[in-house]
């Protein structure tokens, strides 16, 4: 898998920041090393991001570590977090960057008006020269999967690292790219991931892998998925119960009219985020919102609910992924509430059988 590291994870604490952030600083950058050595998974950087660590003294030279203002003669513990990033920095740091891997298009930019939403629990750490490398370097990776259709800038996660493992929403990139060349402009739209700690990454992988492996066997990897979540304490099954599940005729198929099958992010999101939807929907499906709604006869949200005439099974539409590509499920609901799982699909398709 693919992550785009988090500035914070490197940035040498400044001499203004406390004794225990510089703790805090050493055990991540020891913690996220220890990963990026075990090469199962690609970290990447981006040049502006480095330069900008360099510019504002912040980058893991050997002088900046010795400055960490540790509360006591730690030598030790700084020269923990030199080993490790000396043993890791030629995977991490040295070229090629990201953006070495598609190329940066001259000819199409951002346009004032787009905005790249980083959590304030993110950006609130990096100093704004370094933050708005981040926000740059977003703003490549989405023009790349716009217009190149780069699976690596599409697929890519950002990898970050929170004390206390808070809830953090995903980095989200919303407004138009503009074509110098062609004076043209199009709408944008993107989305990350956001993986919060290092040992979130075996649980990400085996939940991929497995998916990846056995997503033709739908109903029984839902199941798997849905049980795992259970053992270890993700959802309580009592409050939120996963209902009966049948697959329609068009559920496989319009996995792989649509190409989502080549898309391990993707494939992984139409299982979790179904899985999410589906379990409890008995209690929850009288305060549902936007994310996941009826499927209306018309455009209109007043126009009446779709309904199968041969059972009286309800349509229903959920969110799957919100930005390029968007996707969405489609799924009946029958009267002893129990679920038809009908076709995913892009979001202009409002079809379902």
């Amino acid at each position: 898998m693919n992550f785009l590291l988090d500035p914070f994870i490197l940035a040498v604490p400044l001499s203004s920041d406390t004794p225990e952030e510089s703790e805090n600083y050493i055990e991540c950058l020891v913690e996220w090393s220890g990963e990026i050595k075990k090469q199962k998974h690609k970290f990447w950087l981006s040049y502006p991001i480095v330069e900008a660590l360099q510019t504002c003294g912040q980058y893991p030279f050997l002088d900046n570590l010795k400055k960490i203002n540790l509360p006591y003669d730690n030598n030790e513990s700084i020269s923990q977090a030199i080993t490790v990033f000396r043993a890791c920095e030629p995977e991490l740091v040295a070229p090629p960057y990201i953006d070495d891997v598609f190329s940066i298009r001259e000819d199409v930019c951002c346009d004032d008006s787009t905005t790249i939403i980083l959590p304030p629990e993110i950006e609130t750490r990096l100093s704004p020269d370094v933050a708005n490398a981040l926000k740059a370097t977003l703003g490549n990776l989405a023009i790349a999967s716009r217009f190149d259709g780069s699976q690596l800038a599409e697929e890519i996660t950002f990898a970050t690292r929170f004390e206390d493992h808070q809830h953090s929403p995903s980095i989200t990139l919303n407004g138009k790219s503009l074509d110098i060349c062609c004076n043209k402009v199009e709408d944008l739209h993107a989305e990350w991931q956001v993986i919060q700690h290092p040992n979130e990454l075996d649980v990400l992988e085996d939940e991929t892998t497995y998916i990846q492996n056995h997503w033709r066997e739908t109903i029984g990897t839902l199941n798997w998925l849905y049980s795992k979540w259970c053992a270890d304490g993700t959802i309580n099954p009592a409050e939120f119960p996963l209902p009966v599940i049948r697959l329609g005729r068009q559920f496989i198929g319009s996995i792989v009219d649509n190409h989502y099958e080549n898309h391990r992010t993707i494939l992984t999101d139409i299982f979790t985020k179904s899985v999410q939807a589906l379990c409890g929907i008995t209690a929850r499906k009288n305060s549902l919102g936007t994310n996941h709604h009826p499927l209306f006869d018309g455009d209109e949200t007043d126009s009446p609910q779709r309904e199968r005439k041969t059972d009286g099974a309800t349509a229903w539409r959920v969110y799957i992924r919100q930005y390029r590509p968007a996707v969405r499920l489609h799924y009946w609901l029958l009267p002893n509430d129990s679920v038809e799982l009908s076709k995913v699909g892009p979001h202009d398709d409002m079809t379902i059988r």
